[in-house]
């Protein structure tokens, strides 16, 4: 395990707390108009624009993304509950190792092939100063995070 090694590698944390004291580091936004009027463009997300705030920590990019997580899994809880998530749904399909069958299960917060209309639902159910947690929601869903960032009892 590598928390136990002599030369082991660093965590996420660290890594995110690398890049965001880089000056070097300039990631660059998805243009995503249909998402937020906020994503409306593609921008460089340069270091001076976070060059103001003091130099970030491994825990403190921790406890970001986590309050970030939890805020995002109360936005989709309440647009589950609001009935605009019914029937957008993506489901996935679960096999049992054991008896070889396949099931499918509603997958939290995503769907398939979302359209115009779907992502101006979600649009409704987000603050719009919080439009931050729309782009991380299409984030995880686009890179398959969602299910192992979005963990429930079901």
């Amino acid at each position: 395990e590598n928390r136990n090694s002599n030369d082991q590698e660093p965590s996420v944390w660290e890594l995110m707390a690398e890049y965001w004291n880089d000056p070097a580091f300039e990631p660059v936004s998805e243009e995503l108009p249909a998402l937020h009027s906020d994503f409306k463009s593609s921008e460089v997300l340069s270091h001076q624009k976070v060059a103001q705030l003091s130099p970030t920590t491994p825990e403190k990019c921790e406890e970001n993304i986590k309050s970030m997580i939890l805020q995002l899994n109360r936005v989709i809880l309440n647009w589950e509950r609001s009935g605009q998530g019914g029937g957008v749904f993506d489901t996935l399909d679960r096999s049992d190792e054991d008896s070889g069958n396949v099931t499918k299960r509603t997958a939290f917060g995503m769907f398939a092939n979302p359209t115009d209309c779907v992502l101006d639902l979600r649009r409704s159910v987000v603050a719009h100063h919080r439009s931050y947690l729309l782009y991380l929601w299409h984030m995880l869903e686009k890179h398959d995070l969602m299910s192992s960032s979005m963990q429930q009892l079901l």
